[in-house]
């Protein structure tokens, strides 16, 4: 039956990958080229490991294109492992029917985003935890933080429930402190002078092979207020898009928590619980930080996935039918609330119309150089 799986996996993949791949937007990649020298001390981190690289290849765009490329096919090998060595069937089923949802294509559309390497950080710094190397785990997500601040409302919460669900031994715990430390050290830095970021801008015009996106660079130059005063961005409109997924979420997965109640550990249900949920809720958070509310809906669901493939693996019994059902219920909410792509693009329709037509010219559908269509914004 593993195989079968895994044949299933390989469809939903493919389906996946047909409706949503794109090249990495000029957005993503243009956030690849700033670094900490350049004084990005949030967000800055990749882009100091990757400058000698991109140096080697003149800082031509395909350089990075296969670094965003190697970060998405990392996560598609793990998708398989984890398929494989999953503990029942409704583990695999999940998985499928997430990646045929639009959380599939939206997770092809993202290549190039930090997400995708911010959720490969987590599966090493889990792995390192079951291991029980947890300050190695702490040092690793700390890394992530400085990658991208989101770790601490996407991997982190993760991190905390997989080792609550291994019974970590309590002193243990205080080793996530570290990753939260240097969250608030970054959010207490001072941010990017406005003279600084326009000479940063014409440095990346001159030195990348390619259109730079400017709203990519004045980012770093603009504080959280000054985000709210922006005219195109509402927290409220945000939390208004999100709150129905977050809401269903959160109940399928208090539902499932209360079907497997006798196969948490004892003395931590009401920790795995608390922290279960918060892994469910926090990536919603994030409407109140910036406006890709798609982008933090798909977190969302990712977070989602993630948290419920945990909690049937610690089951001794397979998943009962209504726990499968509570956990495909918000998948399913993503067929009624859309996930809108970024730049313009759209999901590409799953007809034989339009399959014929990506067929016929697959290398104009797939892997064209990206034109980024700016929003309105």
């Amino acid at each position: 039956m593993r195989v079968a799986w895994l044949i299933a996996l390989g469809v939903a993949v493919t389906i996946a990958a047909y409706i949503g791949f794109r090249l990495p937007s000029l957005y993503a990649v243009t956030l690849y080229n700033i670094t900490l020298e350049d004084g990005a001390w949030r967000r800055g981190l990749l882009g100091t490991v990757l400058a000698p690289l991109f140096s080697l290849f003149n800082y031509q765009y395909w350089a990075m294109a296969l670094v965003a490329v190697t970060f998405l096919v990392s996560l598609l090998m793990i998708a398989f492992i984890v398929s494989w060595r999953s503990r029942w069937d409704a583990q695999r089923l999940l998985l499928v029917f997430w990646l045929l949802s639009p959380a599939g294509g939206f997770f092809f559309h993202e290549v190039g985003y930090s997400d995708q390497l911010i959720y490969l950080i987590f599966i090493v710094s889990a792995i390192l935890v079951a291991r029980v190397q947890v300050g190695l785990a702490s040092l690793t997500l700390s890394i992530s933080v400085l990658i991208h601040e989101i770790t601490l409302f996407t991997s982190l919460p993760l991190l905390v429930l997989f080792a609550a669900l291994r019974s970590l031994a309590p002193s243990r715990f205080l080793w996530f402190i570290p990753p939260v430390l240097v969250g608030l050290v970054l959010a207490a830095a001072p941010q990017m002078p406005t003279d600084q970021n326009r000479e940063l801008l014409d440095s990346l015009s001159q030195r990348l092979a390619f259109e730079v996106r400017p709203d990519a660079v004045t980012l770093f130059a603009r504080n959280l207020s000054e985000t709210w005063e922006l005219d195109f961005y509402s927290p409220i409109t945000g939390l208004t898009k999100v709150l129905p997924l977050v809401l269903v979420s959160a109940v399928a997965v208090a539902g499932i928590l209360f079907l497997l109640r006798e196969q948490m550990p004892l003395g931590r249900r009401r920790l795995v619980a608390l922290v279960a949920l918060a892994s469910t809720a926090l990536p919603y958070s994030l409407v109140f930080f910036g406006w890709d509310f798609d982008r933090w809906m798909f977190l969302g669901l990712t977070n989602f996935l993630i948290v419920v493939l945990l909690l049937f693996q610690r089951s001794d019994a397979a998943p009962s039918v209504a726990a499968i059902g509570l956990a495909l219920a918000p998948i399913m909410l993503l067929f009624y609330v859309p996930l809108t792509y970024f730049d313009g693009f759209v999901p590409r329709a799953l007809n034989l119309t339009q399959i014929q037509q990506s067929l016929n010219a697959p290398a104009e559908e797939f892997f064209k150089l990206p034109v980024d269509r700016l929003e309105a914004q």
